[in-house]
């Protein structure tokens, strides 16, 4: 029955029971009408980014309400309850680094209901580089990686300190989230054969966190050259297949035989003599394979007939 037209005000009820022959009135019932929704004055939270866990919730109602509230973005949004028969509340609650999206309800004890939404993001703790790559005293052809947590990431850095030319820095835009990893591929040519300083940077919108060491390393952004590859010449008829031939500095040797799949020879080594094993008479190839501490590779391929 919609009872809206006498809202707050005081009504009085009865109802009349008739059968065939008289009627009965019951008693008169007074009751107060309260149609409205509770009126709600959410001051805290606000739709912003707080630099901790606890926000504030700082809500005034004009009635004795129950309040609850859920966050949508939770793993498993549940309703929580905040108060009952109460018209304010004024207490922080903790959550965890993130984005989200709160409801908060207010329902009287007529059973209606008011609910506003606020969408927050709270990140109390400074971002993590985990890992980095390369190591300290190895190479790099321009590849550098930064393996980190920080779900409210905002940017990233890369920051290259050259002896000769001084600090480069390389901005990045990187994913949100927790144990993910940034790469950049730079252009590090005007560099090669130094060994320079790198280090990392991470901001979120609160605070800034530099990778914990400086690295060290040489860039290496040429590839390796065979100095020579004697065996087996092109075209050879062979009864035994050799590889031999020599690099101009140490790298890891490999070879392919036809479409097989690639077999190790050496590592840090910059000459090869080895004998390999071709098991069918007729026509072959091989590839040899030179690649540099900094991933540089150089390759030859080479036609022969095993007899």
């Amino acid at each position: 029955m919609d009872v809206s037209a006498f809202n707050g005000q005081l009504l009085n009820y009865y109802f009349t029971i008739n059968d065939v022959i008289q009627s009965t009135n019951s008693e008169i019932v007074s009751v107060f009408v309260d149609a409205g929704p509770p009126v709600m004055t959410v001051t805290s939270p606000q739709n912003t980014d707080y630099g901790k866990k606890k926000v504030l919730f700082d809500i005034s109602v004009n009635e004795p309400v129950r309040l609850d509230y859920i966050d949508l973005l939770d793993k498993r949004p549940k309703l929580k309850k905040l108060c009952t028969d109460c018209m304010t509340y004024h207490k922080s609650i903790a959550f965890k680094d993130g984005p989200h999206e709160v409801i908060i309800s207010a329902k009287d004890i007529s059973g209606n209901l008011v609910d506003q939404t606020i969408l927050f993001t709270t990140d109390s703790e400074e971002p993590e580089v985990d890992a980095v790559f390369p190591k300290t005293k190895k190479y790099t052809d321009g590849l550098f990686i930064a393996e980190y947590n920080e779900v409210n990431l905002q940017s990233a850095k890369l920051t290259i300190i050259d002896q000769s030319a001084g600090t480069h820095e390389y901005p990045m835009i990187c994913p949100p989230g927790e144990d993910l990893e940034c790469i950049w591929d730079v252009d590090v040519s005007s560099m090669h054969g130094q060994m320079v300083s790198y280090y990392f940077t991470l901001m979120d919108k609160f605070l800034t966190t530099n990778s914990k060491e400086i690295k060290k390393v040489t860039i290496d952004t040429q590839a390796p050259q065979i100095l020579s590859f004697t065996s087996p010449e092109e075209g050879a008829l062979l009864s035994q297949v050799e590889l031999i031939a020599t690099f101009d500095e140490d790298v890891t040797v490999q070879y392919i035989l036809d479409a097989a799949a690639p077999k190790k020879v050496c590592t840090k080594c910059d000459a090869v003599d080895k004998r390999i094993t071709v098991s069918e008479s007729g026509a072959h190839s091989v590839t040899l394979i030179g690649t540099d501490m900094a991933g540089n590779m150089v390759s030859a391929t080479r036609s022969f007939t095993k007899t």
